[in-house]
């Protein structure tokens, strides 16, 4: 089961950051929680004796230790509120689509969700130069796709040439450009691969993660055409539809379902040497709604749900109690946020409030007043977590821990304000002109939990003689207001990144980037904090040495939450649930989060 999404507009990142439900692709950051398996992130690989660089440790192709051995048959039904769009994964980038895909196909290296570390996939191993410019990428040997035919290193060095064809202006291609630029990639022995790239890049294994593999001779004549928008579309002969994934495709019903059945050439074992996956099947069927997802997970027609909202989970757990897995996982990437209109703008009236904006005492004014707790609370049924910055607790690898939701102090906030030249006059705000305080909240009206925090917000304001007034807009029109005409004062929304690595989201921390979202039409920094910033996002974007990296990154994480571009709120608990006969149920707060496991998921005896 599939959550709801929020994305911001840039189509460069429409494969990284998935699209659920919108009727457009100019969109970027996702909000998503999806079933199958890895999200983008990065691991610094560990030094090498052999390479005096660095290496991706080795794994063997076996199930983790701490996991159950499962028992082969059976089959897993899910549900998910729309249809898969293409089974091509090299032209995908709706939600559903990649959500698919997942259980369909495998890439050279992938995170894995409990320990946020890369670790190989197709790959036996990624080893680093020290310079961190150069890739040598080993297959594994013996891998074949669900035909039966062998994987090649033309297949990888295939996928990846026309991943970056500009004339097929593919949806991954500029997430695996640097500066602009393409890696360089050619065959250097019989089963690997040699990749430079333009400079070093912190993480660089996240260019070979996300991106599957596909085989050259099923595809080559569809690009050489230039036709492959239309290869392995929905309606074509399953057949035909090849991957490394642990299961293939059997049956798509429009409108109903879709059934996937094991791969026989699957290439993971577990550790008593049995085939993986376990499953004989899993059957995706198609549901209308969240409620309709839900009803059917209640009605054991469905085994499996993620995403769940507080007042479903909440309702679960009082009908099952312990004979379902019903699990909190704690906060996920998705935060809530306000922010503040700094466009230029041609508004008199938009001018005067941006000087407001402008001045970190009032922004800061405006977050201590707001109660983060009461939002999770009276909005979340106490399944949210309040968050001070735009690395949430679910990133264990990069968030800081000293920066928190700052508690609530309207005396902190009114000394602020006096300090910044504001005053009451019966009660109520004025500016240094003399000018009431009265500002307007802008949200989408399809989203009630935002409705809600807007409402929880308004009264906080009230409380410091601000007068807000909320409007709850379509989606559309909200998107319109925020990037075309800048006809807002403050925005609430959501976001979230598609990868647990930071560099996932610089084009929303840098002033020059495509979704810089308070201030979308400047070119550059607007204050001496903006431009440090941005030399700091920069030095960690090229930052070998991890633990220096990591300095870099709380440094960053503390200037944005101290100088309050973003008002932080919460992080929505991750909520899933399961029949109790599922075996290796293991949900990460981390999106992917219930099924990231699919091939080692399996049915315990009655």
């Amino acid at each position: 089961m599939l959550a709801n999404a929020f994305v911001l507009k840039n189509p460069s990142y429409r494969s990284r950051f998935r699209i659920f439900g919108l009727p457009t692709v100019r969109l970027i950051l996702l909000v998503t929680v999806l079933l199958a398996a890895c999200a983008p992130s990065s691991e610094a690989p560990r030094p090498s004796e052999t390479t005096q660089g660095a290496e991706t440790p080795t794994t063997g192709p076996s199930a983790s230790a701490g996991e159950e051995l499962g028992r082969r048959g059976g089959r897993l039904v899910l549900t998910m509120r729309a249809e898969p769009q293409t089974f091509n994964p090299l032209t995908a980038f709706d939600n559903p689509s990649l959500s698919v895909l997942e259980f369909l196909n495998a890439d050279l290296a992938h995170v894995d969700p409990r320990t946020q570390a890369v670790v190989p996939a197709l790959a036996e191993r990624l080893e680093r130069s020290p310079d961190g410019l150069t890739y040598q990428i080993h297959l594994r040997p013996g891998l074949v796709f669900s035909d039966g035919e062998p994987l090649t290193v033309a297949d990888v060095l295939f996928t990846f040439r026309t991943l970056l064809d500009p004339e097929l202006e593919t949806p991954q291609r500029e997430s695996l450009l640097l500066d602009g630029q393409p890696p360089a990639l050619r065959q250097s022995g019989p089963s690997s691969l040699e990749v430079q790239l333009p400079r070093a890049h912190a993480g660089g294994e996240s260019l070979f993660e996300g991106v599957y593999i596909v085989p050259e001779g099923r595809l080559a004549p569809a690009v050489a055409a230039r036709e492959l928008d239309e290869a392995w579309a929905p309606g074509g002969d399953p057949s035909e539809i090849v991957g490394l994934g642990p299961y293939r495709l059997r049956e798509y019903r429009p409108g109903e379902r879709l059934i996937l059945e094991r791969n026989p050439h699957y290439w993971r074992e577990d550790s008593a040497g049995v085939s993986l996956p376990y499953l004989d099947e899993v059957v995706i069927e198609f549901a209308a709604s969240r409620e309709s997802e839900v009803l059917r997970f209640e009605a054991g027609e469905s085994d499996l749900a993620g995403g769940l909202g507080a007042e479903a989970f909440e309702s679960l757990i009082s009908r099952f109690g312990d004979s379902r897995q019903l699990r909190d996982l704690g906060p996920g990437l998705v935060y809530e946020f306000l922010f503040f209109n700094l466009n230029d703008v041609d508004s008199p009236d938009l001018q005067k409030k941006q000087v407001w904006f402008r001045n970190p005492a009032f922004r800061r004014a405006l977050s201590l007043a707001v109660d983060r707790g009461a939002i999770a609370q009276l909005v979340y049924r106490g399944r949210a977590t309040p968050v001070g910055g735009h690395i949430t607790p679910a990133n264990h690898r990069f968030h800081d821990p000293t920066v928190t939701a700052p508690q609530v102090s309207l005396g902190d906030a009114r000394q602020a304000l006096q300090g910044a030249g504001f005053r009451w006059i019966d009660e109520r705000l004025h500016d240094p002109e003399g000018e009431p305080v009265i500002l307007t909240l802008v949200t989408n009206s399809s989203n009630s939990k935002r409705v809600e925090t807007a409402t929880v917000i308004q009264e906080d304001l009230r409380r410091l003689g601000i007068d807000l007034r909320v409007v709850p807009l379509d989606f559309g029109a909200l998107l319109d207001r925020v990037y075309d005409n800048f006809d807002y004062e403050i925005g609430l929304l959501g976001l979230g990144r598609g990868g647990l690595d930071p560099n996932s989201s610089l084009n929303v921390w840098l002033s020059t980037g495509d979704s810089h979202l308070w201030r979308l039409n400047g070119d550059g920094p607007d204050s001496p904090w903006q431009e440090r910033l941005d030399a700091l996002l920069l030095e960690q974007m090229t930052e070998l040495d991890e633990g220096r990296r990591r300095v870099l990154l709380s440094d960053i994480q503390r200037m944005i939450a101290e100088q309050s571009p973003f008002v932080f709120l919460v992080a929505p608990n991750v909520l899933v649930g399961a029949k109790s006969e599922l075996g290796n149920f293991a949900p990460v707060a981390a999106a992917p989060s219930a099924a990231w496991n699919a091939d080692r998921l399996f049915w315990r005896e009655p």
